[in-house]
């Protein structure tokens, strides 16, 4: 044994004398959970409120609901808490969040309830620690909770969009399904055969300048999808002269309108 070894081995105690009291230490600071004021958020002037309480407080005075719900995928809505972090919302929207807390400041068996917890703004995803302490006392939270609310539709605005992309895209399929088949095989001569279907269709004069005008120089018709480029140029527009005197038509690509 050399002179260095007792004094590196009381450095060592130390050191681990100082991890366990920080740990104690931790383990006796009482957690504070982040809850939202219902009567401010439910309010005209709808504005998201934020308390910190201890999980540990007093039973009247921590009383909450806690939300649950399923996540949406949103543009990014901001909110300052005002304890210590700015909330990165993008699960629901806010106009659903404050009409919840409108409805639940009505409910007979909630409107006496003061807050409400509900994860994407009582938890601070900026900060690991306190996410992960958040995390840890996630059983804690909704085992406290006065009432636990379930919210199957929250994220209502999400459906709505998606569902919206789905019926467009359906509609377009129902539409343009002869047109995306024939694309897909290249078979060009089915593609112009319904661009004159559809002409007829819609009584487009049997002039052939005038026909050869609309499927050539835009990108509605089959010679747009197989042939034209984003960085085509396209003719200017043209006066077409039609058997009749009295009828002129201005044929111009459309994304000149």
């Amino acid at each position: 044994m050399t002179k260095d070894e007792p004094v590196e081995h009381l450095f060592q105690e130390l050191a681990c004398d100082d991890t366990q009291q920080q740990q104690q230490q931790q383990e006796q600071k009482p957690f504070h959970v982040v809850l939202v004021d219902i009567e401010k958020a439910a309010h005209r002037d709808s504005a998201i409120h934020c308390v910190e309480k201890p999980l540990e407080g007093d039973i009247e005075d921590l009383s909450f609901v806690a939300l649950s719900y399923r996540w949406g995928e949103l543009q990014e809505q901001l909110v300052d808490t005002k304890c210590g972090y700015i909330a990165s919302i993008t699960s629901f929207a806010l106009d659903d969040f404050y009409l919840l807390c409108y409805m639940m400041s009505k409910e007979p068996d909630l409107k006496s309830i003061k807050y409400v917890w509900v994860d994407a703004i009582c938890v601070d995803q900026t900060n690991y620690e306190r996410r992960k302490a958040t995390i840890h006392q996630m059983s804690n939270i909704y085992e406290k909770a006065t009432y636990i609310l379930a919210v199957p539709d929250l994220h209502r605005h999400h459906l709505q969009n998606v569902l919206q992309s789905i019926s467009n895209n359906m509609r377009g399929l129902h539409f343009y399904g002869d047109y995306i088949y024939y694309l897909i095989h290249g078979n060009t001569e089915q593609l112009a055969q319904l661009d004159n279907e559809f002409l007829d269709e819609i009584e487009v004069p049997k002039d052939p300048m005038l026909r050869r005008m609309l499927t050539k120089y835009t990108e509605c018709f089959t010679y747009g999808f197989t042939k034209k480029k984003a960085f085509d140029c396209h003719p200017e527009a043209e006066m077409l002269q039609l058997g009749n005197p009295k009828h002129r038509l201005i044929a111009t690509p459309l994304l000149k309108i």
